[in-house]
């Protein structure tokens, strides 16, 4: 008896999350999720509070006071970053960051208090803590949050699907990511595809480890526009010497767009809407590609298509119809 309720429980699962008539393999484009029960009952009781759109864009602030520590290329720059002027401050906070936070993290590295800096290590390592946190944050709001109980199917694809190994290799803290997610599926870490080959070491696909890289360091650049004056950006296109290219390849930037950004408006800027939308784009860019590079489960893709809920996706900062859309893409 107890062996055709979890029977019964599974099909509803699976219905719930996928059901249109079609078989599970054709909607997924190959393969289906591990067998079990998406969620656990006690799901709908968990009160953990979901990362809400302002601690994601603290932690969006601390990271790029960090991105522009590390791709500094004089202690001078950092200083500057340190005390942006009133007029860079107005503009950067026009974008949502918290001013007082990114220059939080470019005073940790200023002259006068490290002058060891440029610190490649330490810049690093702040770094991956942040992009792992607002990964956190979105991935947190990819699943309905307005009724947990109707998100066990989602929170159940994710934890079956996510790869440490494969977040690690993205600068995102794979076990605590795994862990959480898990957590909101009332599910093992890991889920029910422990035993699976796409639950084991793999190497990142390149391709989308390249689109996150050229994005990440897109979004900085054009952040980074927003505070320099027109001297000051065509100082940063001339000093890309080779010091200055090998710092941003140190620090996982990809030092060919950094410069191609800043050599591209040597006086006036584009209108500001304009560069707002180029930044929202590199966002949810970094968050698609994230996300099809961090399983290699053959039905990851077309699940994400069927589970995630764009109103939670808007409210995590990103354009929900904009990266459910890429999920769903053939």
């Amino acid at each position: 008896m107890r062996c055709l309720m979890m029977l019964l429980l599974t099909a509803i699962s699976f219905f719930v999350a996928f059901g249109d008539g079609k078989s599970t393999k054709e909607i997924r484009g190959g393969g289906s999720p591990p067998g079990g029960p998406y969620g656990h009952p006690h799901l709908c009781e968990n009160t953990t509070p979901i990362p809400t759109r302002a601690e994601i864009i603290a932690n969006a602030s601390y990271l790029f006071g960090w991105e522009a520590t590390g791709a500094a290329a004089s202690a001078e720059i950092i200083d500057y970053y340190c005390a942006l002027p009133t007029s860079a401050t107005k503009v950067l906070a026009l974008t949502g960051l918290q001013i007082e936070l990114a220059r939080e993290a470019a005073c940790a590295a200023n002259s006068s208090t490290n002058p060891v800096c440029p610190c490649v290590p330490l810049v690093n390592g702040m770094m991956d803590k942040y992009i792992s946190a607002i990964f956190m944050g979105q991935i947190l709001n990819t699943c309905s949050a307005a009724d947990r109980c109707t998100s066990k199917s989602c929170w159940g694809v994710l934890c079956a699907g996510l790869n440490a190994d494969l977040l690690s290799q993205v600068r995102i803290d794979g076990d605590a990511v795994v862990e959480t997610v898990c957590g909101f599926a009332g599910m093992p870490a890991g889920g029910y595809g422990h035993a699976h080959e796409w639950s084991g070491p793999s190497p990142v696909d390149e391709v989308l480890k390249s689109y996150i890289v050229g994005n990440a360091t897109r979004l900085y650049g054009l952040q980074s526009l927003l505070v320099l004056s027109s001297e000051e950006r065509q100082g940063a296109c001339a000093i890309f010497d080779e010091a200055y290219w090998d710092l941003n390849v140190a620090i996982g930037f990809d030092p060919a767009v950094e410069k191609g950004i800043m050599c591209a408006y040597p006086d006036e800027l584009p209108p500001f809407q304009e560069l707002m939308d180029l930044i929202l784009d590199a966002v949810n860019n970094i968050y698609i590609s994230e996300m099809l590079a961090v399983s290699k489960a053959p039905w990851w893709k077309r699940a994400l298509c069927h589970v995630v809920s764009e109103e939670s996706l808007e409210a995590g900062g990103l354009h929900g119809d904009v990266v459910r859309d890429a999920f769903c893409e053939d």
